[in-house]
């Protein structure tokens, strides 16, 4: 095991297993519960995901390179 992050206002550290990559959150109790597993909340085989047009990202891609920030693009 080796150390990920200590919450000490939480008073929970976090774990990673060297061997298998597993992540643990360990209290300082000594209660070793198994960590949450983040997921995308878009599933890949979806149909409905979302993408820009072609022209679009060149547009965007041409703006960038132009030196415009993100939030003058938006």
């Amino acid at each position: 095991m080796c150390l990920a992050r200590d919450n000490v206002k939480g008073r929970t550290v976090g774990l990673v297993c060297t061997a298998c990559g597993c992540q643990f959150i360990r209290r300082y109790t000594g209660e070793l519960v198994l960590a949450r597993l983040r997921r995308s909340p878009i599933l890949p085989d979806n149909e409905r995901q979302l993408t820009k047009l072609a022209e679009e990202v060149v547009l965007l891609l041409e703006l960038g390179f132009q030196g415009y920030m993100n939030q003058e693009i938006a």
